[in-house]
This record gives C-alpha cells, structure tokens and sequence, in this order.
C-alpha cells in the first residue's frame, strides 16, 4: 500500500453524499484509497476508505464490491475497543464507489515497530498479544474469521496516556466458517492471507475456520520474540509450504533469559503453530495463557496466576518402627483393636505397627471436636 504526505489533497469534488468532506489521501491500495476526512454534521475527522471503480479494472467487480460489504458487515457486528471501529458505510451517489467511515487512529503498525526496534521482551509481547486475542475472541463469537493477521494489521497506540493500545484493523478478507459455498467469494483454488503469516488450510486452499487465525497469531508472536519468521524459505512458495513440513525451530526468546519463561513462551507459541487445525488452542484459550504469562515474574517457578502441579505424594521413606512407635507418630493394632482374646486364625500381634500417622492437634490453637 501507497502512503501519501498528509498535505496531499484529492482531486475533483471532495464531498461524499454531502456528509464528508475529503481532506487528503494517506494511503492507497489495490482496489481502493484511504483518506483523512471530515464528519460535516460533528466535525470530527475520521477514516474514509473508498473502492474505486477506476481502479478494478480487470477485476471482478462484482466479487470485489461483495467483499468490501462483507468488510462493512463484519465489522459493524465488532464492537471491543480492540478492534478498529466502523462508523458508516454507503455508497458515493455521483461515483457509484462503495466507501467505509472508520475511526481515525494514531499510531505504529506492529512490523514498522518490529523493523526498527527488533524483538520484543517478552512482557510487552504479551501484553500487545492479550489485546490481540481479546478482539479475535470477539469476533470467533460472532462467527468471523479474519484470515489476514498480521504486524502490518495491528496498530499500536496511545490511549489515556497509556502506549501499546492495540487495534486490530482490515477485516477485508474475513468470512463466517458457516457461509456456504454457493456464497463464498474465494474459489477453493484462490489463496488469501499473507504468505508468512498463512495457515496450513490456507496454503492448502482448504476452508478456513478459527484456528486459522490461531496459527497465524503464533507466527505472529514467533516473529515478534525472536526476531526471526518461523517459517522461511529462499521463495514466497517455499515460504508457504515450509509450514507443511513440521514445526518451526524451537523459540528462542531474544530478549530474555530466563529459561523457565522461553520454555512456556515455546510451549504455547508451538501448540499454536500445529498443522492440524483440530491441535490448536483455541482464542479464548490463547488469551488465558498471555494474561498468565504477562505476569511472570523473572525467576519464578511459574507465572502468577498459574498454580503449579501439585507434587506427587510419596511413600514415606521406611524408618526404625520402634522409634516412630516412641514419638508416637505411629498407631499400633492394639490402639484400635478391643481388648480381649484374639479370635481366627488371621489375628495379628498387638505391637504390629501401622503405617499412618496419630492426628495431632494444632499447637497453639483449640482442637475442635
């Protein structure tokens, strides 16, 4: 995508149905333009971006306007603060050309961050991934997979004085798992995502469903704590297939060093990353684990939040009966047994002892019958 200087102004009529004026274009793609505009009733700017028929020339126009309403329709039923907000959407009376009103956002893109700084530490790539699950989990409720995750969609902002505040953007190629085929835009021959970033079905060309968006995530945090893609080839379809054979190496966490943490970090970011959709997390399940992993705390056994496996319980070791049975941590038969001749032949000397211990009341408190 194209960006252009905020000072760029478009050309000819800057209106759109007489409720937003075009100021500048930030940015163009494809099939359309972003531009800075104006809300004329509240005078507020915002986010315009507009399909363009010049510009889908050789294109199916058709598919492509179906595709954006789906955009628009998938993005009006989100409504986390994670998610980039829809505020209109409509089409140009004197162009014909299909447009949405988005919030206006400030802010870094995830790869430009991750270009220019290098890996993350490993709390920070938590915290931006928890914001990330939790508006993904929104959307896997209302049935939306997004299919293009990726640093290049996220943007990280300032909100309320706080930094990092993610929003997830472009949910131009997302779909519902239960539209039928009949009404599916792509053919399953056609390949839609990112290369890097692509699930095993998606490079299959096979249906998508949630978990799709799960694997795409764990490339997401691989790249973003190691610095490295999990997946990398000397071509973009070596790239793609490269996920096909395996797993990726395991995680090396470069910013830290702390075995503990790398193991749990690798330990989610691989069950992530399985070739069988049916082997993932889910969302809900993936955010769970990042909010417990944003509390780690360095050299600790396991994140705040996350009990530890309780140790199993051992035999005691055997020791001299005749000194347990004098501090009186050991029971003999004849503690229990009534008193009186043995009777059978099973009957057993009164001074065996028995492997468990007297219950003893808690010093410096009442013992409560």
């Amino acid at each position: 995508m194209k960006l252009y200087p905020v000072e760029a102004a478009p050309r000819g009529d800057n209106t759109i149905n007489g409720a937003y004026r075009l100021l500048s274009k930030l940015a163009e793609g494809g099939m359309g333009e972003v531009f800075l505009a104006e809300q004329i009733a509240v005078q507020r700017h915002v986010a315009l971006k507009m399909l363009r028929r010049d510009k889908l020339a050789g294109l199916d126009l058709k598919e492509a306007t179906e595709r954006f309403e789906r955009e628009a329709l998938a993005m009006s039923r989100l409504r986390h603060p994670n998610t980039v907000q829809l505020i209109d959407f409509g089409v140009d009376g004197a162009s014909g050309s299909y447009y949405l009103v988005l919030e206006l956002l400030s802010g870094k893109a995830l790869n430009v961050l991750l270009a220019e700084q290098g890996a993350l530490t490993p709390t920070r790539a938590a915290r931006i991934g928890v914001q990330i699950a939790r508006a993904l989990e929104e959307a896997h409720r209302h049935g939306i997979v997004h299919r293009d995750l990726k640093p290049d969609n996220v943007l990280l902002c300032e909100f309320d004085g706080a930094s990092d505040f993610v929003k997830v953007l472009d949910f131009g190629i997302a779909i519902s798992p239960a539209t039928p085929m009949s009404k599916r835009l792509t053919s399953r021959s056609e390949i839609l995502g990112s290369p890097y970033y692509m699930s095993p079905e998606q490079v299959r060309a096979q249906i998508v469903s949630f978990p799709s968006d799960v694997f795409s995530m764990g490339v997401l945090l691989y790249e973003a704590l190691s610095g490295v893609p999990p997946f990398e080839g000397p071509s973009v379809v070596e790239t793609m297939y490269r996920r096909l054979d395996g797993p990726p190496a395991p995680l090396r966490l470069a910013r830290a060093s702390d075995v503990r943490l790398e193991a749990a970090w690798d330990g989610l970011v691989r069950q992530m990353l399985k070739i069988e959709p049916e082997e993932r997390p889910t969302m809900s399940e993936v955010r769970a684990r990042l909010e417990d992993l944003r509390l780690w705390v360095p050299g600790a056994r396991a994140p705040l939040g996350v009990k530890p496996a309780p140790a199993p319980r051992l035999a005691p070791e055997p020791e001299d009966p005749e000194a347990l049975l004098a501090s009186g941590l050991l029971e003999t038969e004849d503690d229990e047994q009534p008193r009186g001749p043995a009777t059978g032949a099973a009957a057993r000397p009164a001074s065996v002892a028995r492997p468990w211990p007297k219950r003893r009341p808690t010093r410096g408190r009442a013992a409560h019958r």
